[in-house]
């Protein structure tokens, strides 16, 4: 057998022995430090105490209604909240979830409290 035969044949081996899907695997995040990760939940949670203050105040002290839009950015927060505590999102991103679920929040319960005095 000839050097060309036999590495002819150690290749089409290598094409019977490999996989034919390779999926490949995500890098996962860095773990982090306890004490890093209650300062992050501090910073968190007082991220939606300033958010929940504001629909407070836009809403007069009234009753808050949800709705599918609200629901879906409330779940959204949750989600990204705990990739930020997994190092897995980060602090702005998080912060932009609060402000539309802010957002949405105000916005909904307005045109609400503005059809209601249209009533």
């Amino acid at each position: 057998m000839s050097y060309l035969q036999a590495a002819l044949k150690v290749e089409s081996q290598n094409k019977i022995n490999r996989p034919a899907n390779i999926r490949l695997v995500e890098k996962k995040a860095t773990p982090i430090t306890k004490g890093r990760q209650e300062s992050l939940e501090a910073i968190l949670e007082s991220v939606i105490a300033q958010a929940l203050d504001e629909i407070v105040t836009a809403c007069n002290g009234k009753q808050f209604r949800s709705s599918d839009k609200i629901i879906q950015a409330e779940g959204n927060v949750t989600v990204i909240y705990k990739k930020v505590l997994g190092g897995e999102s980060t602090l702005d991103e998080f912060k932009n979830a609060v402000g539309q679920w802010e957002a949405f929040s105000i916005t909904e319960n307005t045109i609400k409290q503005i059809k209601k005095i249209k009533q």
